[in-house]
Formats: C-alpha cells, structure tokens, sequence
C-alpha cells in the first residue's frame, strides 16, 4: 500500500512539476534569456563608448555589433515559442524587447557602415535615430523587468 502511495506521489510531481509559489519552467526559462540580453546589452554600450573614445574603428564596431546582432536574433527565436506556454504575456513582452533589441543592433550597424565610409557627421542623423530607438527598448526592457518581478511575487 506505501509504495502505492509513493507511486502516486511521484507521478503527480512529474506531471505537475511546479510547486505552488513557483512561476514555472517557462517564467525561469524566460528570465534566463532576459539575462543573455542584458549581457549583450553591456557589450553593445561598450562597443558604442569605445568607439566614441577612440579605441575602436567604426568598421570594428561594425563587426561586433553583426556577432551581437546574431545572438540578439537568437534569444528571439527562442523566446517566441514561450508565447503559447505557461506565462504567454511574460513572453510576449520579452520577444517585444528582444525584436528592439534586434532593431537597435541592426541601426546600430548601418550607422557604423555609413560612419566607416562617409564619416562621422554623415552618420550623425543615424546616430541619434539610434538613441530614440535605445529609449523605446530601454523602456520596454524596464517592463519587463517589472513585469518579471510582478509574476514572481504573485506567482
């Protein structure tokens, strides 16, 4: 009879493997890739201040923004399908932030391309539609963080 009950036991929490409190595999998952981004935020705001100091070439900055632009790209991809999951509106707003994300790096790029060939007052325009596109993801990624904090103390 005991090890009837384990067995019941057990298959329960393998088909219900949240614990009441916990958000889900999906909310975890979805704040794993937040993480990623925010790393490849740093790196993009470290290539954009180099830059500016001097320390890199716009045709480098170029190349490094691509790399980021691909893993930006990525995390997208795989935030989407967490749309239909378990915390779809946490997802959603994360794949909004992740497509600026993406938007931002691809300015970011073509920015670069027309400073390394025309100059830097040629690229002057692109740069500060670059910093109006920064604002709206910088806005959205402070909703989701919000959003995030909201769903993991009101799981």
């Amino acid at each position: 009879m005991r090890n009837v009950i384990l067995l019941f036991a057990a298959l329960f929490f393998c088909t219900h493997p949240a614990f009441a409190g916990d958000p889900g595999q999906d909310f975890w998952t979805l704040v794993e890739i937040r993480k990623e981004n925010w790393e490849i935020d740093d790196q993009a705001t470290k290539i954009a201040t180099d830059l500016r100091a001097d320390k890199l070439s716009a045709a480098q900055a170029e190349t490094l923004w691509r790399i980021l632009h691909r893993k930006s790209e990525k995390l997208r991809d795989r935030s989407e399908p967490f749309e239909s999951g378990e915390q779809p509106e946490v997802a959603k707003e994360v794949t909004k932030m992740l497509r600026l994300q993406v938007t931002r790096l691809k300015g970011l790029i073509e920015a670069a391309q027309v400073e390394s060939k025309s100059g830097v007052e040629a690229a002057r325009p692109l740069w500060q539609k670059q910093l109006r596109s920064y604002k709206a993801y910088q806005a959205q990624e402070q909703k989701v963080l919000d959003l995030m904090n909201w769903v993991e103390e009101n799981p």
